[in-house]
């Protein structure tokens, strides 16, 4: 690992789906390619699975850089003991969204696409498109904060030990967000930045703060005229993300 200390000021873990892309957008405008932002194929399992891979990571992408990084926006787990000798401690931020809206957007988006993809869809993708059940247990978008914050595996099981786990990581954060109020996010990381840029991030905010409070809420009416019998499965198979949901910091 370089010894040369990291100068974050903000590591953004953007998990999917939770109304975090105006928070990217600000940071992007903000540090330029000052910013990068790192996003896993398929979260919330880690693409490096040991601290040594993480660590090359960072060794890579945020040392070894014409400019040095100062922002980063990330959709998997990101500790700060993984991160190496950093001159000052950057302030992480996360975001959350009510578990089973978080589940029936991603859904909804996958349906998207899979109109789009209509032609070329096999009968396997026809298939996931056609009800959020079969989508969220064949893709494994159950117990999602769990495992992203407990560092689990889509592929292993979770447990009451899990979610104690992941409750204690989800604390400490700097600032824990949720989609019903992204403008306080925005103001958060705006007041995080350097600053030598926080006026930057102020004019940003005023433009970015239309966009973020008309997020669609498609996602809620979904869910809202979901059948009983479909919400109760749901609720069954994400139990302890509605438990670690209902222990944030600030939840709506």
């Amino acid at each position: 690992m370089s010894e040369v200390p990291i100068d974050f000021d903000v590591v953004f873990c953007h998990p999917s789906r939770v109304g975090g892309g105006p928070v990217r957008t600000l940071l992007q405008e903000v540090y330029a390619d000052r910013h990068r932002v790192e996003y896993n194929s398929f979260p919330p399992s880690l693409r490096f699975g040991r601290p040594s891979e993480v660590s090359f990571l960072f060794d890579l992408v945020c040392r070894y850089q014409p400019r040095p990084i100062r922002a980063l926006t990330t959709n998997f787990l990101v500790p700060i003991e993984l991160l190496g000798p950093v001159s000052a401690a950057p302030r992480f931020v996360t975001m959350l969204r009510h578990p089973l809206e978080r589940i029936c957007s991603e859904f909804l988006q996958f349906r998207d696409q899979s109109e789009r993809w209509r032609k070329a869809a096999d009968k396997n993708i026809k298939a996931l498109s056609r009800d959020v059940e079969t989508f969220a247990e064949t893709m494994r978008r159950h117990e999602f904060y769990v495992r992203l914050f407990g560092q689990k595996e889509v592929f292993e099981p979770v447990d009451e030990t899990d979610l104690e786990r992941a409750v204690t990581v989800m604390h400490g954060f700097d600032h824990v967000g949720f989609m019903q109020r992204i403008p306080d996010t925005l103001a958060y990381v705006a007041a995080s930045v350097h600053p030598e840029l926080s006026d930057a991030a102020g004019k940003t905010v005023a433009r970015l703060y239309d966009e973020a409070t008309r997020q669609e809420s498609r996602a809620k009416a979904f869910l809202a005229r979901l059948p009983r019998s479909t919400r109760a499965q749901l609720e069954e198979a994400n139990a302890l993300d509605l438990a670690l949901y209902n222990q944030a910091p600030g939840r709506p």
